[in-house]
């Protein structure tokens, strides 16, 4: 119904695969990046469209919501960093801490 309930649905499905198993697999193209992306230009290249994909239908759902054209833009660029930001974090400091914290933040950003 509202982008801050579709953000927090995001978040609590990769906190609930996190604490799950100890792994988020599948949503993270930063990992694809990390690992292949170095060797591999096409699979850079995929990854760096598929985050264009994501800002642009943060940037679209937030446009609808109210936000200038260049708003919406920016903050769907931020938004991605965080989530994938708060991906990697949670990865690396074996906590779903990084997540909760990114999703309360960014709830009252996006309220």
């Amino acid at each position: 119904e509202t982008f801050q309930s579709a953000l927090s649905v995001i978040f609590d499905r990769l906190i609930q695969m996190f604490e799950e198993t100890g792994q988020i697999e599948g949503y993270s193209f930063t990992s694809i990046v990390s690992a292949i992306g170095a060797v591999s230009e096409k699979v850079r290249e995929v990854c760096a469209n598929l985050y264009v994909l994501m800002e642009q239908e943060f940037a679209t759902q937030l446009h609808k919501r109210g936000f200038s054209l260049d708003e919406a833009k920016m903050k769907a660029a931020f938004l991605t960093a965080a989530i994938e930001g708060s991906i990697m974090l949670t990865v690396i400091k074996k906590t779903a801490d990084p997540l909760r914290n990114s999703s309360e933040q960014l709830g009252l950003l996006f309220n």
